[in-house]
């Protein structure tokens, strides 16, 4: 073989290397354990150390050429002295020898080469250990550059990480900016700031039963801080207070937590060790209350009470809730201008941005399903908010589209009506529990099943049904869909539109 081609081979060899070495950094402590994969392939990279010794060798000699007997015969050599060290067994398994040092020294000399060959004398030569020097260095550059056990990135810097991309693609504002931030600092606070790879399933579970000790209400206090929860925890534990329910845990908390760790290893291109944990939720946490629709007496009471305030997001979120069955952030975030009339039926059309304070801003639909248009029922049009509606373009409640965040603000503010009108003993509710409100009415009068889903807004099971717009009929359908009967509809008539809209949301004073 030739300098030429040693250089060649030698240069090959050496990127297989690098790639044999980076699939075993790839690789964490569970792998290792549970297949043994890192260490067989740590033992073929170490067979070659000496094979590349030997290219390493023959590509810095002087010599043009070399005897290919001798050096097919020293590569063979080599090959074996590789393999006995990687496996510890073999006339060349003693670590403490190093046996490929002749053949490299008949690579590196040609004295030593003839003599290897028989056609020579080793009488009179110099020592060679000077010869070896590089065998040394390849030695330790291979030492240096050792298989690693990659462990991702830090919990904290891939959650800051998804954070900026919420930021970029949904804004500044959006809810799973704060949602990620909350998570992030409770989860380092209980379990510390380790590489993503680091944590393990005794993590995550002490993580959630911990967590579960945290009062509902914390947050609202004031001063509260989201890396100061274990003082929290600590205190509503010595009382034997409540804590957070079951399905806020499970979907506001480790949800979040999984999807952060399982982002940080598929960046850092290593096998995530909690994909598949199973994170038993305490006892002590409170399950999912069934959502229980309000009869139309307690219906409207909170109704009326919103009504007297003048605001019209007070007023009329409620019934459009109870009618057409969406959220209340999508709901209060829609536009007069995007009210269209088709086939004889009114209906919102549902954007997916709008052009916000100077800039087009993402509204918060939960999926696909979100974008179907809804139909406007017959007894809002028959109060007059069609015809109020489409004098001029703007949001239907500017106020609320005034705040930072005008989804989350309604949510509150309808929730905090209710809360505030809902007297002791009655069973408590939500606005989003008029989604079930609409569902069980429509149920009652026979609706299709499709046409229910279409109009609050929900996925359907099945493919098929999933294809395709509402068609003219069932547009109608929905239209002549009859209201809950056991609320006064003529309260629609009492609200004035163009005044309540301009009214400033009531503020409690500071005493």
């Amino acid at each position: 073989m030739s300098a030429l081609a040693a250089r060649k081979r030698a240069l090959l060899m050496a990127s297989a290397a690098q790639i044999a070495f980076g699939s075993i950094r790839k690789m964490d402590e569970n792998t290792v354990a549970e297949v043994g994969v890192a260490k067989i392939s740590e033992q073929m990279i170490r067979s070659l150390v000496p094979f590349f010794m030997g290219l390493d060798a023959l590509a810095e000699s002087v010599d043009r050429e070399h005897d290919p007997a001798v050096v097919d015969h020293v590569f063979d050599a080599l090959a074996q002295v590789g393999h006995d060290q990687a496996v510890g067994k073999g006339l060349f398994a003693k670590p403490q020898l190093h046996p490929e040092a002749p053949f490299i020294a008949a690579l590196k000399s040609q004295p030593i080469a003839r003599a290897y060959a028989g056609t020579g004398s080793l009488e009179g030569l110099d020592d060679t250990t000077a010869m070896l020097s590089t065998i040394q260095s390849l030695s330790t550059r291979i030492e240096a550059d050792a298989p690693v056990k990659a462990k991702g990135e830090l919990f904290s810097v891939v959650a800051n990480g998804r954070i900026e991309d919420i930021k970029s693609n949904k804004g500044a504002g959006h809810e799973l900016v704060g949602i990620y931030r909350k998570v992030r600092d409770e989860f380092i606070t209980l379990c510390g700031d380790r590489r993503v790879g680091e944590y393990r399933r005794k993590d995550l579970q002490r993580y959630v039963d911990e967590i579960s000790w945290l009062p509902p209400d914390a947050s609202s206090q004031k001063g509260f801080s989201y890396t100061d929860v274990v003082r929290h925890i600590e205190a509503n534990k010595t009382k034997g207070g409540r804590g957070l329910a079951v399905k806020t845990i499970r979907e506001g908390r480790l949800s979040y937590v999984k999807a952060i760790i399982a982002l940080g290893c598929e960046d850092a291109d290593i096998r995530n060790p909690v994909a598949n944990s199973r994170i038993r939720i305490p006892d002590r946490a409170p399950k999912p209350v069934a959502r229980i629709a309000p009869d139309g007496r307690t219906f409207e009471k909170v109704w009326q009470a919103g009504i007297n305030t003048g605001i019209l997001s007070d007023a009329l979120l409620p019934p459009m809730g109870l009618l057409t069955g969406r959220r209340v952030g999508l709901l209060a975030t829609l536009r007069r201008e995007d009210i269209f009339q088709m086939h004889g039926v009114w209906f919102f059309l549902v954007r997916s941005h709008h052009y916000h304070d100077g800039r087009w801003e993402p509204v918060p639909i939960k999926s696909e399903a979100s974008m179907e248009i809804i139909i406007i029922p017959q007894v809002m049009i028959d109060a007059g908010f069609v015809e109020w509606a489409r004098r001029e373009a703007g949001p239907h409640f500017p106020k609320l589209m005034a705040c930072k965040d005008p989804a989350d603000a309604a949510q509150k503010r309808v929730n905090r009506l209710i809360k505030d009108h809902t007297g002791e003993g009655e069973l408590s509710w939500v606005f989003h529990a008029l989604r079930h409100g609409k569902i069980d009415n429509d149920r009652d009068n026979a609706v299709e099943a499709r046409l229910i889903m279409k109009q609050v807004g929900h996925e359907t099971g099945d493919v098929h049904d999933a294809y395709g717009r509402l068609t003219p009929k069932q547009m109608r359908a929905i239209a002549a869909t009859l209201p809950p009967e056991d609320v006064d509809w003529s309260l629609l008539k009492t609200i004035d539109f163009e005044a309540f809209s301009k009214a400033k949301p009531w503020r409690k004073r500071k005493k």
